[in-house]
């Protein structure tokens, strides 16, 4: 009767366990993250997080607005110290939670493709001990209703001091003045070199400042380890600058990851003056310092001398201060503009005011003198457009009509392709240049006028681009 009763007891138990509902499986996520603190060449003073986000969806992966809250804000932290205790947010995070305002059109991450968010941790949390800290990193994923995390990664803060140079760096950096000296109230512009000297390649964090209003400051200093002193002592950090260290503000902007192959060099321009007090006439030394990853020491360029004249000098000491405004070159990499148009060989050419005052400036292409030339140094072959523009160019005429306050910059797209045979596989190099017209007379013709050069970006045809950004 007992082994009726157990039997009838297991078919009824079978019986109502397949009358319950199955249980839906959670479907899969449609991303994965992946965080990184060790692999980027940085500023000592930034302490950087690199978030990989790729897609592993066959419809995409929404990332947010166009012109919305910076990206960063979409992902959640989790930072521990060596105890295991969560570490203290900054008092800029803490006023960051508050609800942000969003708008433009929607971004997608497509199938298959990684974006890469970097963010700057000790700006965002107590990272002032010495130790080492634990960092994970999670974002909801809203096909699937989860919440996707990465592994944890290690950080580790060194004590404050004296801190040995890196032996076998993999890399080399310098440092050139773009002019002797500057008056006081303008910003001393240099230009900054790294070259890749190991056989594998290296990733750059540069940073692209902007306005609140999203108008590009191209050559802010923050984020390029500059490093400045006077009579052999650091400078005192503008009101900006201090709010930026307490960690009270960030920077608007982001950092962008430049891939630098063996051998290639890097070049960018930046303007000092927002960060560092530079008011005080006299020679300030300047040096740049970038950490190596894989020592995690720092490499340290040659140091470079600047004078900051008094207003009340001779006309010959202020007229080296001229012109008032930098140009900045730098690719772009993407294939399309927003029209879906094919872009040959985009660049992005910004003119950077580094005067004390507001100047006007435009963007017209007719004003840009272009030119691009071979490995042998010989000048390439311009088209049909290329001819209109170098025309054009020698009958422009002078008169601005974008006001653009100190520090800001006036940036547009340019596409080198139609302009210039860039059709045999090759390295090829490019500069522009334009005319210092703001001491110039309103419609006065610019031939002749003294040109204000870029740097020079390489362009390869035929093979992988050598510095490309994430």
């Amino acid at each position: 009767m007992r082994i009726a009763q157990q039997f009838l007891l297991t078919v009824l138990a079978a019986s109502l366990s397949l009358a319950q509902p199955s249980q839906k499986a959670a479907p899969p996520p449609s991303f994965s993250l992946a965080a990184s603190v060790a692999d980027l060449v940085r500023a000592p003073s930034e302490l950087l997080l690199d978030i990989a986000m790729t897609s592993i969806s066959d419809r995409g992966v929404p990332l947010g607005v166009a012109f919305g809250p910076p990206p960063w804000k979409t992902f959640l932290l989790d930072v521990r110290d060596s105890a295991g205790k969560p570490v203290s947010e900054t008092p800029f995070l803490r006023q960051e939670r508050l609800p942000a305002t969003s708008g433009g059109p929607a971004v997608t991450l497509g199938p298959g493709a990684t974006s890469h968010t970097v963010l700057v941790l000790n700006s965002l949390y107590d990272l002032s001990q010495p130790g080492e800290y634990t960092v994970q990193v999670g974002r909801l994923d809203e096909a699937s209703g989860t919440t996707v995390k990465s592994s944890p990664v290690v950080l580790r803060v060194p004590p404050p001091g004296q801190i040995a140079l890196a032996s076998k760096p993999a890399f080399s950096v310098a440092v050139a003045a773009l002019c002797a000296s500057v008056q006081t109230g303008w910003r001393i512009p240099v230009e900054i070199a790294v070259t890749n000297v190991s056989p594998q390649p290296i990733r750059l964090a540069v940073w692209r400042g902007h306005t609140p209003y999203h108008e590009l400051r191209e050559a802010e200093e923050f984020g390029s380890g500059i490093e400045i002193h006077r009579q052999g002592a650091d400078v005192r950090l503008t009101p900006h600058g201090q709010a930026v260290r307490r960690g009270e503000e960030l920077p608007d902007g982001a950092f962008a990851l430049v891939s630098i192959q063996p051998g290639a060099v890097w070049k960018e321009r930046r303007a000092i003056g927002g960060f560092s007090g530079i008011s005080v006439p006299g020679s300030y030394t300047i040096q740049v310092s970038l950490i190596d990853p894989a020592s995690g020491l720092p490499v340290k360029s040659n140091p470079i001398s600047v004078t900051v004249t008094d207003p009340d000098q001779s006309a010959s000491a202020r007229s080296e201060s001229r012109p008032p405004f930098i140009v900045t070159l730098r690719a772009e990499e993407e294939p399309h503009d927003a029209s879906g148009n094919v872009r040959r060989f985009p660049v992005l050419l910004c003119m950077t005011n580094i005067s004390g005052r507001q100047i006007a400036l435009d963007n017209y292409i007719t004003k840009d003198r272009i030119e691009v030339w071979d490995s042998r140094g010989e000048p390439v072959p311009i088209t049909k457009d290329g001819r209109f523009i170098r025309t054009s160019f020698d009958g422009g005429a002078a008169g601005g009509a974008n006001p653009i306050r100190p520090g800001d910059s006036l940036c547009g797209d340019l596409n080198l392709g139609p302009l210039y045979d860039l059709s045999k596989p090759g390295v090829y190099s490019a500069q522009v240049a334009r005319a210092d017209e703001l001491d110039m007379p309103p419609g006065q013709s610019l031939a002749g006028a003294p040109l204000v050069r870029s740097n020079v970006i390489p362009l390869v045809v035929g093979g992988a681009t050598p510095n490309r950004e994430k």
